[in-house]
């Protein structure tokens, strides 16, 4: 990975559009690592669930920018963030899901200790979400989306205060939700039966939900859309999650069709540079956007 970061980014000089970082050249590099590995020592399903997933999940990137680039010139009142995150979770889970559901697995028989379960359990259930939502819990960071969120719905009265709130509210779910994880695991013996795994994610999700709307206001009063879908996203999960049987049908795949991903991935570049060309044919420069390519005319010099 820092290999491939040296050759990338300080030869090449090939760097993402600030700010965001250039890890993405250590994370590429290890991929391919990591598929020289898994094709050598013939795990195939997992190959072609990295693949298929790679390819969908940068296809969903690609349409969802394009979606929030049009919806942000079309002066649509929306989050279109969302809606593009909405798109690479979409088209990456599909490729993901198709790929697992339709690859033959091996049956493991062997069974972790309890011990190696309780120390996955806290990295997974506790360390991790934590990491993740720390920041968001900062009172200055809560000031911020409250001032935000007056850019929408006005001056909002007693905003400190409010922050203040939501800024302990936050913090007892954040640390509520893995003790009921916790009680839930320590009764089933950290045993992850289908039941097991669907109160962690539910729990987890509902979590999620229930900050998203914290964050942003709800305690005093103040309600956004895109938190609605958040919900509505839940529900759905739930009642497709019904089903006991996965809705792709057919053979197993055992191995990689190279005419296919070829075909597939010249798919996706051609209708990726369509839409950028259509994108960029329809709107200006937008508000807060980064030159990736900025052009810098040369001066001459006069002798």
């Amino acid at each position: 990975g820092y290999l491939t970061y040296y050759i990338l980014i300080d030869l090449l000089g090939i760097r993402m559009t600030p700010p965001r970082s250039d890890g993405w050249a250590i994370c590429f590099g290890g991929g391919i690592a990591m598929i020289w590995h898994l094709s050598r020592n013939g795990f195939t399903s997992s190959v072609r669930v990295a693949l298929n997933t790679m390819l969908w999940t940068g296809f969903g990137f690609a349409f969802g920018d394009f979606l929030q680039t049009t919806g942000v010139a079309m002066k649509i009142d929306f989050n279109m963030w969302n809606v593009m995150e909405y798109s690479i979770g979409f088209f990456g889970g599909i490729g993901w899901a198709y790929s697992v559901f339709t690859s033959p697995w091996p049956v493991s028989t062997d069974k972790p200790s309890i011990w190696e379960n309780r120390a996955l359990f806290l990295l997974l259930m506790l360390f991790i979400p934590v990491v993740i939502f720390q920041k968001n819990f900062h009172m200055d960071t809560m000031r911020d989306k409250l001032t935000e969120l007056s850019g929408l719905v006005g001056d909002i009265p007693n905003a400190e205060n409010l922050a203040w709130i939501s800024h302990i509210a936050a913090i007892v779910i954040l640390m509520l939700i893995p003790v009921l994880a916790w009680i839930r695991a320590e009764r089933s013996k950290f045993s992850l039966e289908r039941a097991d795994v669907m109160f962690y994610f539910v729990l987890y999700l509902s979590m999620y939900i229930v900050i998203s709307y914290v964050v942003k206001g709800v305690l005093g009063g103040y309600f956004l859309s895109n938190h609605t879908l958040y919900v509505i996203n839940l529900i759905v999960i739930l009642i497709l999650l019904k089903q006991n049987t996965p809705v792709f049908t057919g053979n197993m795949i055992e191995k990689i069709n190279i005419k296919t991903w070829t075909a597939l991935v010249f798919s996706a570049l051609v209708i990726i540079c369509l839409l950028a060309l259509l994108s960029t044919s329809t709107h200006g420069d937008l508000k807060g956007a980064n030159q990736r390519f900025p052009y810098i005319p040369e001066v001459k010099k006069n002798n």
